[in-house]
């Protein structure tokens, strides 16, 4: 699965900051960092009818696969309702 150059950007970022505690300061990082509200957090609650987990590929049933996620959230149960919920790891599932 490809993912999309912007979620690409954003994970090496997040890892980033999340492995070495602070970002680094070269001008090509400075240009793809994701600059997030402070009350985020890697999932949270979103409205109904945008993006969510009832969407995402990553989702079966009430259980996320990203493993992200799952060491994230501690387990790979979604914490609330699937079209209340959104992880930064989101992927739109393919139609066929």
């Amino acid at each position: 699965m490809l993912r999309s150059p912007f979620i690409e950007r954003t994970w090496l970022w997040y890892l980033n900051v999340a492995s070495h505690g602070e970002e680094k300061k070269n001008a090509k990082h400075e240009q793809s960092r994701v600059v997030y509200p402070k009350d985020h957090k890697l999932g949270m609650r979103v409205p109904k009818g945008g993006s969510d987990c009832a969407k995402c590929e990553y989702v079966e049933g009430k259980d996320c696969t990203n493993t992200i996620f799952v060491k994230w959230n501690g387990s790979e149960v979604i914490p609330l309702p699937i079209d209340e919920y959104c992880c930064d790891m989101f992927e739109i599932k393919e139609t066929k």
